[in-house]
């Protein structure tokens, strides 16, 4: 019924005015109506179809049929009107008519080549039916039009990335930027084929996207140079990461991690006073931020500068706790952080401050094994608090069964408690998981020599010192022995040398 009723309304557009045969044959006119000419009949009957073919549409679809034969109808008695061609356009390429679509939009095209809305859709139909080169020309001609709208410059930049041809794509957004009314979408689209690179492991060409970002933007440099470092770390340029590193600690608006950073890299290629020097400086700059204070006293720590070190991690206790919120522990400290603060204590001899730092950091993190282990064995080798000591290692065992170390740990407390075959059997499961290893054999060699056995005692205090020239524990062991320490040395170096003797000459 509706179709109908839009079928009549459309004719009576048609007729409106028109001539009416009077008997007698002539011609008169309705009031002061005067008779439409070919030009306005045409246009009303591509109205008619026009408006059919929306009708058609609202009811079978965007794909219609009907409605694609109704609009093409009306383009031929209206053939410059550019949306009558872009919406057969559309209508062809939801019905997958790549060439029909095209077909409308070229013949609009030709019809006005200098109109920028039609350059423009016949380089989007060119795009969708995958003709890449066609469509990356129309753009082009498009921008010479009009250069300001900068959804061109993202469709240019959208088919030379899908080419690999990156460099191009780039060129074109920042051409954009500097020429586009509006650039918003521009960086939009960047960051986002930038994440789209690093998401795909396409890290090179993640980097230059993000370089552009960092020229553009001077409010997000500082974290985009951040982000730069760490794509430059995951391809091995150290060089690059340095340099963008570096620049970012002078910009005004600098971040404290920046200098972290940079000092951490340095520090990492044995550039030790350099890491420091960075350190001191973003400490000066940077006053009372956590961040700086740690990777201070690390790098101290690192030096074996223990005395030096406490003073910083002491100052980020503190902060962290007083930026808490009242809260009973402050979250941001890591693992790390309690492990080389109570280390740095213990390496001092203040094994009492030691022991109450990796307390407090086990009240936090009670599943750090690693924490556990060194608790344990800085009591087991401090002689003191050996049950609660044990109770340490049989935790750090508990998360990590097949650790080595932790093995060495509990067999060593097992030693000082006297309990001497628990502490054989534990450390030689130690030494069987880990191989040769110069502290766990000098264990070895220590409870030997306390169940009497003099030659394996021997045998692994000379394996551990040959492994462990600088251990001067076990060296002062094998002196008092009578043993000459270059000739064991010496006779390790055969050892290794000589050929396997189940092995055959050919």
């Amino acid at each position: 019924m509706r179709a109908w009723l839009l079928t009549t309304c459309c004719s009576l557009l048609c007729l409106t005015g028109c001539q009416t045969v009077q008997p007698g044959g002539s011609a008169v006119s309705h009031g002061d109506t005067a008779p439409l000419s070919t030009r306005e009949q045409a246009f009303s009957k591509a109205l008619a179809h026009f408006g059919q073919g929306l009708l058609c549409q609202s009811e079978e679809g965007k794909a219609s049929e009907r409605a694609l034969v109704q609009l093409q109808d009306a383009a031929e008695l209206d053939p410059g009107n550019h949306d009558l061609h872009s919406r057969i356009a559309v209508i062809a390429l939801h019905q997958k008519d790549p060439d029909t679509a095209i077909a409308a939009l070229e013949k609009s095209y030709q019809h006005d080549p200098k109109s920028y809305q039609r350059c423009v859709d016949l380089a989007a139909c060119y795009q969708a039916a995958n003709q890449r080169e066609r469509a990356i020309a129309k753009y082009r001609e498009a921008l010479k039009i009009d250069d300001s709208p900068e959804a061109v410059y993202i469709a240019l930049a959208g088919l030379h990335f899908h080419s690999d041809a990156d460099a191009e794509a780039l060129k074109l957004l920042d051409r954009g930027k500097r020429r586009a009314e509006t650039t918003a979408l521009i960086t939009a689209y960047t960051f986002e084929q930038a994440k789209r690179f690093v998401a795909h492991s396409s890290i090179p060409r993640a980097i230059p996207c993000f370089e552009l970002l960092a020229r553009w933007d001077a409010s997000r440099r500082p974290q985009l140079y951040q982000l730069l470092a760490e794509l430059y770390l995951t391809q091995r340029d150290v060089e690059s990461a340095i340099e963008v590193l570096t620049l970012a600690t002078r910009l005004p608006d600098a971040l404290p991690e920046a200098s972290v950073d940079l000092a951490s890299i340095l520090l990492q290629k044995g550039d030790r006073e350099g890491g420091l020097e960075i350190l001191e400086a973003a400490n000066t700059r940077f006053e009372n931020k956590p961040a700086v204070l740690f990777a201070l006293g690390y790098a101290y720590s690192d030096a074996k500068a223990y005395e030096r070190a406490i003073p910083f991690f002491e100052r980020t206790s503190h902060l962290a706790i007083a930026n808490s919120d009242g809260k009973k522990h402050p979250h941001e400290l890591n693992e790390a952080f309690y492990l080389y603060y109570g280390a740095a204590y213990e390496r001092t001899g203040q094994l009492d401050e030691a022991k109450r730092v990796f307390e407090t950091g086990l009240r936090h993190h009670p599943m750090s094994d690693r924490m556990l282990n060194y608790i344990a064995y800085m009591l087991a080798e401090a002689n003191r608090d050996l049950d609660q000591a044990e109770g340490y290692a049989q935790r750090a065992i508990t998360i990590d069964p097949k650790n080595a170390a932790y093995l060495d740990t509990l067999g060593w407390i097992y030693s000082k408690q006297g309990h001497f075959d628990k502490a054989l059997q534990q450390i030689e499961q130690a030494n069987a998981l880990m191989g040769p290893d110069s502290e766990i054999l000098h264990h070895l060699g220590d409870i030997h020599s306390t169940l009497k056995d003099h030659n394996n005692a021997v045998s692994c205090w000379k394996r551990s010192y040959a492994l462990d020239p600088s251990n001067e524990t076990v060296s002062e062991k094998l002196r008092d022995l009578g043993f000459d320490l270059d000739a064991i040395l010496l006779d390790t170096i055969l050892e290794s040398a000589e050929p396997n003797k189940d092995s055959t000459t050919p």
